[in-house]
């Protein structure tokens, strides 16, 4: 007659080992599922990629898209990496044999994991954050977003898709919203098969930026040779550019 989870298992764990445990939750993941979702996000080439889940589907995901990810499960595999694009799993995996999710992994997380908690705190307190496929009751990240929250009024914005299936479960949980927004959540409801449309949107408009950055660089490059002069000719600048080997890339970014 449980209703907690993590008492159920940590009653579990208590009553038949933590091996046992173990085995059980391995039984009911597929290896082989479906990861063209987790392509995508990867290709979004976002900062960084955190999630609860102790599956394998991400790490799929990095060899089908051939990209180069630090896919980080404990503390010791964050430790001295200097590359920017990490998958953090912060509840573990079961190829480290340290998932979290008995009563006692969930009070313990602070012990068990405090690099990762401290690297999870800094993404959420200074990158801008989009929520994607998350329940949001995780005690943990409650904590964490509890903490930051505290600790200032100015952060940088975090989205949370709200994804519903039909009209019929927005209007049941109609007052979801509002609980997301007193965790300072900005919604974006999305319904039917909007999401893979959002995700294409959101590649585009990456992209867009991606040009954008690049024309800054090449501008940034050309004008170098002119750093100690004062003023000159704008149809000298503009013979300049036209026999610049950059001239090329330049008139594709704009066109791009």
């Amino acid at each position: 007659n449980e209703s907690d989870s993590l008492k159920i298992a940590q009653r579990y764990e208590l009553e038949f080992t933590r091996e046992k445990l173990l085995h059980k939750l391995r039984g009911y993941f597929n290896k082989n599922g479906k990861t063209s979702l987790f392509e995508k996000i990867l290709k979004l080439h976002p900062h960084c990629v955190v999630t609860t889940n102790w599956d394998n589907l991400l790490n799929q995901a990095v060899e089908n898209t051939a990209s180069y990810w630090n896919v980080i499960a404990n503390d010791a595999e964050l430790v001295g990496l200097h590359n920017e694009q990490k998958i953090i799993k912060m509840h573990g995996d079961f190829e480290h044999n340290n998932v979290v999710f008995t009563e006692n992994d969930y009070l313990n997380y602070s012990n068990n994991f405090p690099l990762i908690e401290a690297f999870v705190k800094s993404l959420l307190a200074t990158h801008v954050v989009l929520f994607i496929g998350y329940s949001f009751n995780d005690p943990d990240l409650k904590q964490i977003l509890n903490w930051i929250n505290r600790q200032s009024v100015d952060l940088p914005a975090k989205y949370f898709v709200d994804y519903q299936k039909n009209e019929k479960e927005r209007y049941i949980l109609k007052n979801w919203e509002k609980y997301l927004e007193s965790w300072k959540m900005i919604v974006l409801p999305l319904s039917g098969n909007s999401l893979s449309i959002f995700f294409d949107n959101i590649s585009g408009y990456s992209k867009s930026l991606l040009q954008i950055k690049n024309c800054t660089e090449l501008f940034h490059n050309i004008c170098k040779p002119f750093e100690n002069i004062d003023v000159i000719l704008y149809s000298s600048f503009e013979n300049y550019i036209s026999d610049s080997p950059f001239h090329t890339d330049i008139l594709y970014t704009q066109k791009g």
